[in-house]
């Protein structure tokens, strides 16, 4: 009996070819995006699960409240680690952590950087970075000891076996005292070197008011982090003031990635908002499968009315029919998860490109996810073939054979509700794919104050102010360069800030500000506006008197509510080139300018001009943008002359600045297609139904063109029972797009305004695309001469 049903299932699906592979395909292209997405969701939720004593370790933030801003950061003052191993028995280890870019040579003499971290001696106690070579009590125990990953280790040494043998770094004495295998894709830290962190010494972590290093604590096993959180939350006030506002914070490691919410986090950090979008859009993919399977069965069932009837007067029961419909539709649901994973494992890398990752679903090390989708695949197809198959095996036999039942006329209104809900979703997912794409669009091509294009900042590492002015100088003599300004930060990412007070400021008040040290040449080259004032001038001495310079952002000249600035002093804490009270006098005001990424608000900032007996960090050297590579090349000639022990690392302004926005342009590209593809799926539902209803209808054809209809009435036709549904699904879509994309929008505090045009191209999209793809089988219906057409049926 069971093999009869069998053979019988493959003979009507191989008999109903078109309905077979339009619900096939739109099943397995549904299948094949929700097997990514499922992927890339598993790979984000997993980020810092290896690490075997990921429930005891946390990372300490400050949430800082001082000069009329509030803002969470990783920096924290630097005896606080001691500080907090000695007032809080439950913590087993605290550790510091500080990252820093080192340049090493590779082994044909070829010089790069690492991203280098230095950390306590249990750093690998706590973490699970397991070792290639050595061992975890003793590999950061050497002051000149190192840990590198394979690769880095690779590089600097080839096939060689560093082990435990005597080298040097730019001059300085080391031993290699670990090899670790590559750090896993997804943790939260990210590193090529390993150096112990008491070789900075013990000097530069006393001082409470210096906010650079970072710490991670771990836990003794069988504390409660809620209750440790809240023992920590003031503690600054013994340390620092009991005036402090600050406060202190305690995030455990696996949410750094997706809950971190703050400003320049070095971590590898992604969006758990992201996550929820791409679920919801991977469950209405699934669900618009599903919802395509269910109206074209419910269609075709018109074609299996004399089987049923047939079977039922041989004496077949119901739910005997009913197991041989459902099976089928778990045929064609099996059929299609394994179509699923081969066009799955086709778009990985072109998927992979899109999201910025290196998924790859290893089958036999991630049974539980393969067997997930597996039965989610059994669900749906349950799911999507349950009606139809308790309408089918209900027919009556007598109706039948009367021809009074034709079965697929049944329920037209469900027909018309399923492909409701597929435009409806279609349409949602367009407009909230135009609405990602262009704020993506606004935030980096917004008018940032500032011009980032043809400008190349290159790194300096340290050099004396005399040396790059004398460098400075030699650029500009090639006529392709414009000008050259040196500084510290990056102009889009000052991120070092200080308290400043001025006169007539009430006591006890003050601002924080921003601070970036630059050259005279710096508004130049970056055509920063300035609105007030004659900006920098002159050379400049380091002393305590009015000489010192600064100029202010228009930020921060309305939060000092100060009139008529230029000329007046005010007086700075410290900052990072000064651990001391300093004045400066004001020597302008420039035009607000985005010093952070468009994700924050502008806020005040201060350019400190350089003295002779500084260092800089960077030049930015801005292009005519004329022959580029060659510009370049000429660039790095001098470069190597001024600086042969260096590498020269440079990047464009305008790319450092898009990179701040790859979260939002990731989520853009992949809504964008997948609401392309949301409309591909619903369109083949359209088409299946097409060519049902005109295979049904195709003695109506013969006659209305015997009696004189056109294509485009016979068209109209056909047309008019599907055009007002996706008017419907337009219309319901709206409302549901518009609250969708406003929330998201919300977290921006810059952002496009709403307009009408993503409503008018969804509804356009999905009313071409529907036509397209009726088109075909009307024309074909109505190729067929009336004679032939009469006689059909």
């Amino acid at each position: 009996m069971w093999g009869n049903y069998i053979k019988t299932a493959f003979r009507n699906l191989v008999r109903h070819r078109s309905y077979t592979i339009v619900n096939v395909l739109g099943l397995s292209f549904g299948l094949a995006i929700f097997i990514a997405l499922a992927l890339y969701i598993q790979f984000e939720l997993s980020f810092d699960n290896f690490h075997k004593n990921a429930d005891r370790l946390y990372r300490i933030e400050q949430i800082m409240n001082a000069g009329g801003r509030i803002e969470r950061m990783t920096g924290l003052p630097t005896p606080l680690w001691k500080a907090l191993k000695d007032e809080f028995p439950e913590i087993e280890a605290s550790m510091r952590l500080v990252n820093s870019q080192i340049t090493l040579t590779d082994t044909e003499n070829k010089a790069f950087n690492v991203n280098a971290y230095y950390v306590e001696e249990d750093f690998l106690k706590a973490f699970t970075f397991p070792l290639f070579k050595g061992d975890v009590d003793n590999a950061l125990t050497d002051l000149q000891g190192v840990v590198l990953t394979q690769e880095t280790a690779q590089k600097l040494f080839g096939e060689e076996d560093p082990f435990e043998k005597p080298y040097e770094i730019n001059g300085t004495p080391f031993k290699v005292t670990g090899i670790l295998y590559d750090i896993p894709k997804n943790s939260h830290l990210d590193f090529d070197l390993l150096i112990p962190v008491n070789v900075i010494g013990e000097i530069p972590f006393t001082y409470w008011g210096d906010n650079w290093v970072h710490l991670y604590v771990m836990l003794k096993p069988g504390q409660q982090m809620e209750e440790f959180r809240l023992k920590i939350r003031y503690i600054l006030k013994k340390f620092i003031d009991e005036e402090i506002l600050n406060e202190l914070d305690a995030r455990p490691i696996r949410d750094i990635h997706l809950y971190a919410d703050v400003p320049d986090d070095f971590a590898v950090i992604g969006s758990i908002q992201n996550v929820y979008i791409l679920f919801a859009i991977a469950l209405f993919l699934l669900l618009m499968a599903g919802v395509n399977f269910t109206n074209l069965s419910i269609a075709y069932s018109s074609v299996r009315t004399h089987e049923v009837a047939i079977r039922k007067v041989s004496g077949g029961t119901r739910s005997l029919l009913l197991t041989q419909f459902l099976g089928e539709s778990l045929i064609m649901v099996i059929i299609s998860l394994f179509l699923g994973f081969v066009i799955f494992e086709s778009i990985l890398p072109w998927f992979n490109h899109i999201v910025s990752r290196e998924l790859d679903f290893k089958y036999l090390h991630n049974l539980p996810l393969f067997f997930l989708i597996f039965f989610i695949g059994i669900i749906l197809g349950i799911l999507s073939g349950i009606y139809p198959a308790i309408l089918i095996s209900g027919f009556k036999p007598i109706s039948i054979l009367r021809k009074q039942d034709t079965g697929g006329s049944r329920n037209p209104t469900l027909r018309k509700v399923l492909i409701c809900i597929q435009f409806f979703i279609s349409v949602v997912l367009i407009v909230g794919a135009i609405g990602v794409v262009r704020q993506t669009y606004y935030l980096k091509n917004k008018n940032l104050g500032f011009n980032p294009e043809q400008v190349v900042r290159v790194y300096l590492n340290d050099s004396s102010m005399l040396h790059i002015n004398t460098f400075r100088e030699q650029l500009l003599r090639d006529p392709r360069i414009i000008d050259a300004s040196v500084h510290d930060y990056a102009v889009c990412n000052s991120e070092n800030w200080t308290g400043i007070v001025w006169e007539g400021v009430p006591e006890g008040e003050f601002i924080r500000i921003n601070i970036n040290y630059t050259d005279q040449h710096y508004l130049n080259t970056y055509e920063i506006k300035l609105t007030e004032g004659e900006g920098f001038k002159g050379p400049q001495r380091d002393t305590l008197n009015e000489n010192n310079q600064v100029i202010l952002n228009r930020a921060a000249l309305n939060s000092m509510s100060l009139q008529d600035p230029i000329g007046k002093k005010i007086y700075y804490f410290r900052d990072y080139k000064r651990y001391k009270v300093t004045t400066a006098t004001i020597v302008g005001i420039v035009e607000d300018y985005h010093f952070l990424s468009a994700h924050n608000l502008i806020t005040p900032v201060m350019l400190r001009l350089y003295n002779g007996e500084m260092v800089g960090w960077s030049i930015s050297i801005r292009l005519d943008g004329t022959d580029m590579k060659n510009t370049l090349d000429e660039i790095r000639k001098v470069y190597e002359m001024f600086y042969p022990d260096q590498i020269f690392d440079f990047e464009f302004v305008d790319e450092f600045h898009a990179r701040m926005y790859l979260e939002e342009d990731k989520l853009a590209r992949i809504v964008f297609y997948l609401s392309l593809l949301a409309v591909v799926i619903a369109c083949l539902g359209v088409y299946g139904l097409v060519a049902f209803i005109t295979s049904r209808r195709t003695r109506e054809v013969g006659i209305r063109k015997v009696m004189g209809a056109s294509f485009a009435t016979i068209t109209g036709v056909f047309a008019r029972e599907f055009l007002w549904l996706i008017v419907i699904g337009n219309l319901l879509a709206w409302p549901i797009a518009y609250y969708l994309v406003r929330n998201w929008l919300q977290s921006f505090p810059y952002r496009v305004d709403f307009s009408s045009v993503p409503y008018l191209v969804a509804f356009l999209l999905t009313l071409l695309f529907a036509v397209l793809s009726m088109l075909y089988q009307i024309f074909r219906v109505s190729r067929i001469n009336p004679a032939d057409s009469l006689r059909y049926e």
